[in-house]
This record gives structure tokens, C-alpha cells and sequence, in this order.
């Protein structure tokens, strides 16, 4: 028993089959590593923390925490066989406002060394997913709000939009009296499909104001005809919502549509904020009609002036996303005493 036959290292498996949290036991440390394409937000490091202790090291694909097992309110459990080590790992994204367009999480993480060995295990590997919800919507025949893949096909079957990625919508109506083109005065969601429920979150105001585009770089408008508009919003789910694993993500879109001209004006037009110029921007081109986006716009009487309400959307949280394309900034380098990467992570 205590000369036990020599197993190969598990550096292996970790190459192998690598997941999105690994731990990695020493004798008086723990390695922890996260893998960046979790996240949506750059800076990500800054909300991630491991008990009192925040990330330290950084790689090109990886976050790590590197720590002592006397450190960061590591709690030791002694049992007849063996001794365990644990603490858990905690993504706490900070809100805009009343809303997350990232989902908190957090995730246990433990060591175990046995008594007679002196060996360690590696750590609880997550699978971290979300749940959806899937209700039937009767489409209203003459307006109505569809919502959209990335290639502005209707959603089907049990599809659902992701928290922190774009989410597509086409307000449609039937063609009316000649002349007039579709417009949306205002856009709110609702986690309730009563319009007049709380929380609600304005993602369109001001006669046609994306002004949520201000937050994301994806809240924008992308195409107007006489009969439809397209219009993307970044996801989100609601901070109250994520208090449990049980919490509902299902939301509603909720817009006032209006008829007016093919020729916009400061009552019926479609303006985005461009976060690079720091300027408004009206989708065919006559960017005069948004200067009235800071202050308040003109109301004038509107034909068919009508509030929709859409079939409920699910939102769920993707452990693999896409690589963000803004800038990245690295968390400051924490001194440890390691080497390379591999002399800790490959190798026993």
C-alpha cells in the first residue's frame, strides 16, 4: 500500500481533452485555468475570482489562478483516507443598469490528496449550459414582430437567442396606403408579455432612437422597406433573473409601429449611434434627422399607429462563443514562482 505502482501523470488527459475549468493538484498549490472563449467581454478577468483571490496570470487562450493551499480561503477537509482541498471559482460580470448581457456563474473546485499515496486527483470539470422555454405564438395577420436567426430566417423549433450575441428582429406589416413605409416609434422588453409589466428595458425611443446602441455595438439598425424593418439588439436577460439556476429567461419585444414616408424625419426615421464617431446615424443616409436623438423629437400625428407585442424568446448562455473582436486588455501579471506553462500544467 505504500509503495503503490507508478501511474503516468494526467498532463496527458488535459491535452487530450481539454475543458472549459480544469484544476490541477501539487502539493502545496492548486492550478486553476479557465478558458478565455467563455466570455464575451474582454476584460472578463476583472470579475473572475477563485475565494478572495483574482486571476494572476493570463495566456493567449487561458486565465489561471496560481495559489498556495494556504491562500484564498481554501478549506481543508480531513477524512479517515484522504484530504481534500477546495474552493469555488466565481464569474460576478457587473450590470448595465438592470440588465446582464453575461451570465454569472460559479463553480466548485477541489483537490484531493490520499493519506497513504500522497498523490492528488484532479478537480469537478462543469458542464455549464442553460435551459429554454418554448411557447407558441399566433402571429397577428396584419403586423407583426419576427424573430430571426443570423441569416433573418424565422427561429423555429427550440432555437433560442444567446446572452451577449446578437439577437435579429424584423417588424412587418401589411403594405398599407401607397406612399407609406414602416417605422418603430419605440422598442421595450419585457420579461412578462404584459407591455406595462416590470422590469422593462428600452432598447428603441424617440421616434425611432436605437438608443441601446449606445451600450452594445450590435444594437443597430440594418434595413427599412416600405413593408418590413431589421433591426438587431445585443441579448440580455434581466439581473433579477439570474438570483437562481430555476429563474425564467424568456422575454418579449414590445414595439410601437408607425407608418410615414420613404423620405425620414425627425418623427419617423431609423438612427443608430455609431460608438466610433460618437454620432448618430439614420439608415438611408440623411443623418440631420438624428440630432434631435440627444434631446427630445417632434411628435406628429402617425397613420396606423399600433403596439405589438412578439412570441416569447428564449435566451441561453453558450460556454463556446466566438472570439470577441474588440481590443483585449490583459489583467495585470501577478509574480509567481513558475516557470513555462508546461512545466506546471504537462508535466507532474
Amino acid at each position: 500500500m505504500l509503495l503503490p505502482t507508478p501511474v503516468p501523470p494526467p498532463g496527458a488527459a488535459f491535452a487530450a481533452a481539454p475543458g472549459p475549468v480544469e484544476a490541477l493538484c501539487h502539493l502545496d498549490r492548486m492550478y486553476v485555468r479557465i478558458q478565455k472563449v467563455l466570455f464575451s467581454n474582454a476584460n472578463a478577468w476583472k470579475y473572475l475570482s477563485i475565494g478572495t483571490c483574482p486571476v494572476n496570470q493570463n495566456t493567449a487562450e487561458h486565465y489561471y489562478f496560481l495559489y498556495y493551499l494556504s491562500s484564498c480561503d481554501i478549506r481543508r477537509q480531513d477524512f479517515d483516507d484522504y484530504v481534500t482541498f477546495s474552493n469555488t471559482l466565481y464569474y460576478k460580470p457587473e450590470p448595465i443598469g438592470q440588465i446582464l448581457r453575461e451570465l454569472p456563474f460559479s463553480v466548485p473546485v477541489t483537490c484531493k490528496y490520499n493519506r497513504f499515496f500522497r498523490t492528488y486527483t484532479i478537480g469537478f470539470f462543469p458542464i455549464i449550459k442553460g435551459g429554454t422555454v418554448v411557447k407558441k405564438f399566433n402571429a397577428i395577420p396584419d403586423s407583426r414582430i419576427i424573430l430571426c436567426d443570423d441569416s433573418w430566417s424565422p427561429l423555429v423549433g427550440n432555437q433560442s437567442y444567446v446572452v451577449g450575441k446578437p439577437m435579429n428582429f424584423e417588424v412587418r406589416r401589411a403594405v398599407g396606403s401607397a406612399g407609406n413605409w414602416a417605422y418603430v416609434n419605440k422598442c421595450f422588453i419585457t420579461a412578462s408579455q404584459d407591455p406595462n409589466s416590470s422590469p422593462s428595458y428600452t432598447v428603441i425611443d424617440n421616434n425611432g432612437c436605437m438608443i441601446d446602441g449606445k451600450n452594445s455595438p450590435d444594437s443597430k439598425f440594418i434595413s427599412r422597406t416600405a413593408s418590413s424593418l431589421r433591426f438587431s439588439v445585443s441579448a440580455f436577460v434581466f439581473s433579477n433573473s439570474t438570483s437562481s439556476p430555476a429563474s425564467p429567461r424568456t422575454l418579449f419585444l414590445n414595439c410601437q409601429l408607425s407608418q410615414g414616408p420613404p423620405t425620414p424625419s425627425a418623427s419617423a426615421k431609423s438612427c443608430t449611434y455609431d460608438l466610433k464617431t460618437k454620432s448618430w446615424k439614420e439608415l438611408l443616409g440623411d443623418y440631420s434627422v438624428c440630432a434631435c436623438c440627444e434631446s427630445s423629437c417632434t411628435t406628429q400625428p402617425t397613420a396606423s399607429l399600433k403596439m405589438l407585442t412578439s412570441q416569447a424568446f428564449d435566451l441561453a448562455f453558450d460556454p463556446v462563443m466566438n472570439e470577441p473582436t474588440m481590443q483585449k486588455k490583459a489583467p495585470p501579471h501577478r509574480s509567481f514562482k513558475v516557470s513555462k506553462e508546461a512545466d506546471f500544467w504537462d508535466a507532474d
